[in-house]
């Protein structure tokens, strides 16, 4: 007599169970695989958005396109907070440049929305921001 396929202690349910944690650890392994690969290709663009910015702020390029820059971020963080008073950090060798910046940022908020604005600059960021 040969022996049975299927034990007599075989349970449908437990290998189910085994079957479906195999799956799920398969699925929660290749979810953290892209999770790590996300994060890697965020990494990189904040890489290239630093040394972009870096060279956009080099005093030896075009300070009009770094100002410009600054006034878009700064009506954005206006726009964002809708507040009547806002304090605008900033490093220290940039403080006239943002000033500028943040007075033409003012003025394009209260076209925008109707409302005005007031700013005071605080230079208490080190050199790298």
């Amino acid at each position: 007599m040969s022996a049975p396929l299927c034990p007599k202690f075989f349970n449908p349910s437990e290998t189910d169970q085994t079957l479906n944690s195999a799956q799920s650890t398969l699925t929660n392994r290749s979810r953290l695989r892209l999770l790590h690969r996300r994060e890697e290709h965020v990494q990189d663009l904040f890489s290239i958005a630093r040394e972009e910015l870096a060279q956009l702020s080099d005093k030896t390029s075009d300070s009009g396109a770094y100002t410009q820059f600054m006034e878009g971020a700064i009506v954005q963080g206006f726009l964002q907070i809708m507040e009547s008073k806002v304090f605008i950090h900033t490093r220290i060798q940039e403080t006239d440049t943002v000033k500028q910046a943040a007075e033409a940022a003012s003025r394009t908020y209260r076209e925008l929305t109707g409302r005005s604005t007031e700013f005071e600059i605080v230079p208490d960021l080190g050199e790298d921001g």
